[in-house]
C-alpha cells in the first residue's frame, strides 16, 4: 500500500530529527582541553637510617686512619741534624780534670754502703756507682783494664752491690755483641722508647738510656745488634755532646 504523499514527508521529517547531530558530537570532541597548571611533586623524603646502620657509619669514621705528620727522616741531611750540643753534666761539681791512666780499681764500704774506688796514675781518686760517673775521665784502654779487673776479681768473690752494677755496666760494654754473653740485653729492642742518648769522646762510647730505665753503654766503633726502628728513633732524638767537644770538633772541620 502505498502511503500518502503527506504522510512521507512527515516521516522523513522525523526521522531526519531522530538521526543524531554529528557536526555538534564532532564540535565537541574536537573541542581544546582546557589548561591545568603543573602541580608540584612533593620531594622525596628517605626514611631515617636505623641505630645499627648509623653506628656502622660512625664505626668506619673512626677507624679512618688519621694522615701521620712525623717527618720522614732524612739521612742524607747534615750531621748537625742529629746532634743535640748541651753542658758538661758530670764534672759539674768539680774542676775539669785532665785525663790519668787507671792504676787500679776496688769495692770500699762506706756508711752508706758499698762504693767503687778508681785509682789512677797521678795519684787521685774517683769514687762511683756506675760506669757512666767515669767516662769522661778514662780512655778505651782504661775501659778494657777496668774489666779485666772487674772480672778477675768476682772469679772469686761474691757479686753484689755497687760491685755487681759496674759488672753488668763492663760486661753489657764488651759482650752484648751479637753470640756475646750479655746479647741478652738487646731483646725487644724494637719497642724502646729513647730517654737519652750521649756520647763521651775520651773513652770514645755512647751511653743509651730508655723510659724504662734501661742503660746501655756501646763503643762508638764497635757494631751491636741495634734494630732500624731502634736507630731511627737514636737519630729523631738526637745525639747529646758536650759543648767543648762541639766546639773542637767545628773548629778542626775548619782547618781542614
Amino acid at each position: 500500500m502505498r502511503l500518502p504523499t503527506p504522510l512521507l514527508r512527515t516521516l522523513k521529517r522525523a526521522g531526519e530529527a531522530l538521526e543524531p547531530d554529528t557536526s555538534k558530537k564532532q564540535k565537541f570532541i574536537e573541542a581544546p582541553i582546557p589548561f591545568l597548571p603543573d602541580v608540584p611533586q612533593p620531594p622525596v623524603v628517605s626514611s631515617p637510617k636505623s641505630s645499627g646502620t648509623r653506628r656502622k657509619s660512625l664505626g668506619r669514621n673512626r677507624l679512618t686512619k688519621p694522615k701521620s705528620i712525623l717527618q720522614e727522616l732524612d739521612l742524607d741531611a747534615n750531621d748537625t741534624t742529629f746532634i743535640k750540643v748541651v753542658s758538661d753534666e758530670d764534672s759539674i761539681d768539680e774542676a775539669p780534670i785532665l785525663w790519668s791512666a787507671l792504676a787500679g780499681w776496688e769495692v770500699i764500704s762506706t756508711p752508706l754502703g758499698e762504693i767503687n774506688a778508681l785509682y789512677r796514675l797521678d795519684q787521685s781518686t774517683k769514687h762511683f756507682t756506675t760506669l757512666r760517673e767515669i767516662l769522661h775521665m778514662v780512655d778505651r784502654q782504661d775501659l778494657l783494664k777496668l774489666y779485666c779487673m772487674v772480672v778477675t776479681y768476682y772469679e772469686n768473690h761474691f757479686v753484689a752491690g755497687a760491685g755487681l752494677m759496674l759488672w753488668g755496666d763492663v760486661q753489657v760494654l764488651i759482650d752484648s755483641q751479637e753470640g756475646g754473653k750479655c746479647s741478652s740485653v738487646w731483646n725487644h729492642r724494637s719497642l724502646w722508647q729513647i730517654r737519652r742518648w750521649r756520647l763521651y769522646p775520651l773513652s770514645n762510647v755512647h751511653v743509651l738510656e730508655t723510659v724504662s730505665g734501661k742503660v746501655l753503654y756501646m763503643f762508638a766503633d764497635v757494631s751491636y745488634p741495634l734494630s732500624v726502628k731502634l736507630m731511627e728513633r737514636m737519630l729523631k732524638h738526637k745525639l747529646e755532646i758536650t759543648k767543648d767537644v762541639w766546639a773542637m770538633t767545628c773548629l778542626s772541620s775548619a782547618e781542614h
